[in-house]
């Protein structure tokens, strides 16, 4: 990884050496965990006015592109689903 994102700069990254080094690296520890539920967000400014909405459909439409004019299609149906205010939506049991 630190070679993909040093943008073309020349030589290798090396770690500078401080007294505290060792003693850091060999606090590094590694974990492991199952994801047992993964929850998305599906957020196309629907929390915003109409005529904002409206904008960025028009801006979208106007940079071309398959992907642009997909989201823009996309963002355009939602005008006409209902919208679920903040209080509507479903609440998760938290675990404790």
């Amino acid at each position: 990884m630190g070679t993909r994102r040093r943008g073309g700069r020349p030589g290798k990254w090396r770690m500078p050496r401080r007294p505290t080094s060792k003693k850091m690296l060999s606090l590094i520890v590694g974990f492991e965990f199952a994801v047992t539920r993964l929850t998305g967000k599906f957020k196309l400014s629907q929390n915003h006015p109409a005529a904002n909405r409206a904008g960025v459909v028009r801006g979208l439409r106007d940079a071309g592109g398959e992907d642009s004019r997909e989201i823009a299609d996309l963002l355009s149906s939602l005008d006409n689903e209902p919208q679920v205010a903040p209080q509507d939506e479903p609440h998760h049991e938290q675990r404790k």
